[in-house]
């Protein structure tokens, strides 16, 4: 017996009402046979009732009807079986109904035109409701319908970090945390447990989710919150009922999970400030390798809302590298890489980059070479003039001026010998969230946080294996106008320091210099060098006749900026080879283990054109 798909063939090819008929019976019939063994076919009962409707055009030509007559009359019937006053109709509505997506800068004016996408504006996505922008209350989605489900869509929708901290410490304080140790889910029966273990507040978690948690780094010895006692993490239902209870830094919720809470151990030092400080709660079956901190869920309305008016800096980040992008004037950007270099491989300023690009938001692709404006390989955030007071046994102790750190070899000099840094820490953030390599958006300020270690002049080794006395911990935050930059020293042992420069600047892209608040404030070409004439200057600007500005500023409010370890007329100097610096230090003074010195300033670049 044939088949279903056979006898609607017929039904679809059949010209004469006869055939049709006959062709219907027999479709029919084995409709039956189907659902007799529990078959069901809705498309072969949607093109059985199309044909049925294409046999009724057929049974009404008049006698004599040819072929072709059929042919035209069978046109008019749809594919829905609807029936149109003429085949030309008929082509028109259904070719309507097609569904077409049209790529162009012009207003589509086809009809059929179901989807519009202007590839100059990239927020513009028009379906033809909406495409001449009035309202037609008759459509099934109007504008209004569209917009509102558009924004109840970003609402609900939100970016997730790639790490992502659960452990909430807003929620966790001497309030709300319990000052019991847990066991089974409740209070020990007794308290001879309270003073060496706390628990936290509840906090609500996923059920069926696999999470890991722990400290990020450990402490001590202990890298989770409870430390090595045999009561851990507890869980509880939706109405607070106890559920069940794990020892292990990985493990996977109970189905009816609502709320968690765990011990900590104050025994081990994991007091509350250091839970909140370390503590990771991630899904998944691994923790990072440094610690990021909890952040709130942003929806993707408010992410893309703030782009044009409030993420005035583009970024991308490429492995120890990142490149931020702002608008300099009107119709450029200002682009400025970043990244570890030179002959120690510390992170510093590379180079700037200036462009075209017209749009009133800054452009994240990267600069071409020929738009190179200022290659700055060398140091911006100065080296030192540093020595250990006790134990010297570097092998070159009479090079008392040797800088050691920042761009400084062995050797003095940029490369060719061994270093005298070493890098500890690189880490950018976006905006409260931590960026890793291959990101790239739109943020209203990036902080970079880097920490070096640095040898002194007379603790360095010809080998490298010299012995590192000073620790600079830098955080420096870019809002698309200006970098302001923090700089710690913290010695690792008792040191001097005799000579710090604190920041400097390339200055062969510009012509002049002026010492704003110098006692030599007049402008100066770089011709010959230059100085601001007085102790206190915290203001210098670059400048040239097109409009290009470069302003380094030392807060001279605040530690070392207070140039308290300073003597003489050169607090800001400019030298003929290209750089300009700012004199934190030149009289020696002995800086003690583990005390933090201070320095805090800013780098500005600007056009005199509007923004």
């Amino acid at each position: 017996m044939a088949g279903i798909e056979t006898y609607l063939k017929n039904i679809l090819s059949a010209i004469y009402g006869k055939d049709v008929r006959q062709s219907i019976h027999d479709s029919i019939k084995q409709c039956y046979y189907d659902g007799k063994v529990g078959a069901t076919d809705l498309e072969a009962r949607d093109r059985a009732a199309a044909a049925e409707a294409r046999m009724d055009t057929f049974t009404k030509l008049k006698n004599g009807s040819t072929t072709g007559d059929a042919e035209l009359t069978d046109i008019r019937v749809g594919h829905d079986g609807k029936t149109y006053s003429s085949a030309g109709e008929a082509v028109r509505e259904q070719i309507r109904d097609t569904h077409v997506i049209e790529v162009g800068t012009k207003k589509p004016t086809r009809d059929n035109t179901q989807v519009w996408i202007n590839p100059n504006e990239v927020a513009e996505f028009c379906i033809p409701e909406i495409k001449d922008y009035d309202i037609n209350p008759e459509d099934t989605w109007s504008s209004t319908k569209i917009d509102s489900k558009i924004s109840e869509l970003f609402n609900e929708v939100f970016y997730i970090p790639k790490v992502r901290n659960y452990y909430d410490p807003s929620l966790q304080t001497d309030d709300t945390i319990e000052k019991h140790y847990y066991v089974d889910g409740a209070p020990y029966e007794t308290t001879q447990f309270d003073s060496a273990y706390n628990a936290t507040a509840l906090f609500e978690i996923e059920p069926n989710t696999k999470y890991t948690i722990g400290l990020v780094p450990k402490f001590g010895d202990a890298d989770l919150p409870w430390g090595f006692a045999t009561s851990g993490i507890f869980f509880y239902d939706e109405y607070k009922e106890y559920i069940s209870a794990e020892k292990v830094g990985t493990f996977t919720t109970p189905v009816n999970a609502k709320y968690a809470r765990f011990n900590f151990a104050m025994t081990n030092g994991i007091f509350l400030s250091v839970v909140n400080q370390r503590c990771m709660l991630v899904k998944g079956a691994s923790l990072p390798d440094e610690y990021t901190a909890y952040e709130k869920l942003k929806s993707v309305k408010n992410i893309i809302s703030g782009m044009s008016s409030v993420s005035r800096v583009a970024y991308s980040v490429e492995e120890d590298s990142i490149t931020l992008s702002s608008k300099y004037s009107a119709t450029q950007d200002i682009q400025f890489v970043l990244r570890r270099k030179g002959g120690n491989n510390l992170f510093d300023f590379d180079r700037v980059y200036l462009f075209d690009n017209s749009e009133q938001i800054p452009s994240v692709h990267a600069a071409m070479d020929s738009a190179l404006f200022l290659s700055g390989g060398g140091d911006w955030h100065a080296p030192f003039q540093i020595a250990a007071v006790n134990n010297v046994n570097g092998d070159q102790v009479s090079n008392s001026t040797y800088f050691t750190g920042g761009n400084h070899q062995y050797n003095n000099t940029g490369s060719g010998s061994t270093p005298t840094a070493s890098h500890v820490k690189l880490e950018f953030i976006a905006d409260g969230a931590t960026l890793y390599s291959g990101d790239t958006g739109y943020a209203s300020t990036i902080q970079m946080v880097w920490i070096n270690n640095v040898q002194g002049n007379n603790t360095t080794k010809a080998d490298g294996s010299g012995r590192e006395i000073l620790q600079e911990r830098h955080k420096m935050f870019f809002d698309g106008y200006e970098f302001r930059t923090n700089v710690e020293l913290v010695p690792l042992e008792d040191i001097i320091c005799k000579l710090w420069y604190g920041f400097q600047i390339f200055n062969d892209a510009y012509e002049n210099v002026q010492y704003l608040d110098g006692a030599y404030r007049g402008p100066k070409d770089f011709s010959t060098d230059t100085e601001s004439g007085d102790s206190t200057t915290s203001l210098m600007r670059l400048y040239d006749r097109n409009g290009n500005n470069a302003e380094v500023q030392v807060d001279t409010t605040f530690d070392l900026g207070k140039r308290q370890h300073f003597a003489g007329t050169n607090s800001m100097f400019s030298a003929t080879y290209g750089k300009s610096y700012c004199t934190i230090v030149n009289k020696a003074v002995t800086m003690n283990k583990d005390c933090v010195y201070s320095l805090r300033g800013i780098y500005r670049f600007k056009s005199s054109i509007a923004r």
